[in-house]
């Protein structure tokens, strides 16, 4: 009877043991998801648009018919200067893009009113605003800091050049525009956002989607690593 007990005793501790280091990878596995995460995200996210490099490239856009829409903002070359109210602008269109789905806003491209159409105008003249300026204005002036935006700059005339701005949805938003206020992209507008818009955002910021696969014994089990709140 003793000798049982004791075996008893002995397979039940072994079965602890087993489950605490189940439980001890499963926290690995989690954290190394959290991590790979927030590394990666933001490349994963731009792989989902389109890059420009030439006028080209531009003008093919436009001739395929494309329009504004939820992820895409034409702006004339006239719109980026280093006026304040022109590169704040600029950070509210950005930080928009980024609170809703992520997106991208076009520099150089006008649009004719009349023939309602689009074409590429002669681009940015003022050899002070770079790649690196626009880096700036947005690392300076949204709140939190971005991460993630690919900045194009490429000649689109003898002397101007386009800017396209690739914005992937935030994973630490969400940015606050310099005005004080949180802006998200809807259709062609940027409205400002509402209390469960920007919880909606904070969640998505702080549980991603993730999913776990484990195998015990030869059977594989996939499963969300942890609920997500989408406060529906």
């Amino acid at each position: 009877m003793t000798r049982k007990s004791s075996l008893h005793g002995s397979r039940r501790a072994s079965s602890a043991r087993r489950s605490m280091g189940i439980a001890k990878n499963y926290s690995a596995i989690i954290n190394n998801a959290h991590r790979l995460a927030d590394l990666g995200n933001e490349d994963y996210m731009l792989d989902n648009f389109q890059n420009f490099s030439s006028r080209e490239d531009l003008e093919r856009l436009l001739a395929e018919g494309q329009t504004e829409n939820t992820s895409i903002e034409f702006k004339n070359s006239a719109a980026l200067t280093r006026n304040k109210s022109d590169f704040e602008e600029m950070c509210r269109d950005v930080t928009a893009f980024a609170n809703a789905g992520g997106g991208q806003v076009f520099y150089g491209i006008g649009e004719d009113k009349k023939a309602k159409k689009y074409f590429v105008d002669t681009g940015v003249e003022d050899p002070v605003i770079t790649r690196e300026w626009i880096d700036q204005k947005l690392a300076s002036n949204v709140n939190p800091s971005m991460q993630g935006v690919r900045i194009s700059e490429f000649p689109v005339s003898d002397k101007g050049r386009a800017f396209v701005l690739t914005i992937p949805p935030t994973s630490n938003g969400p940015h606050q525009s310099p005005d004080h206020k949180y802006y998200r992209r809807s259709e062609t507008h940027r409205p400002s956002m509402t209390d469960r818009e920007i919880r909606d955002v904070i969640a998505r910021s702080t549980t991603p989607d993730l999913d776990v696969e484990l195998t015990f014994e030869g059977t594989t089990s996939r499963t969300p690593a942890w609920p997500v709140n989408r406060n529906d």
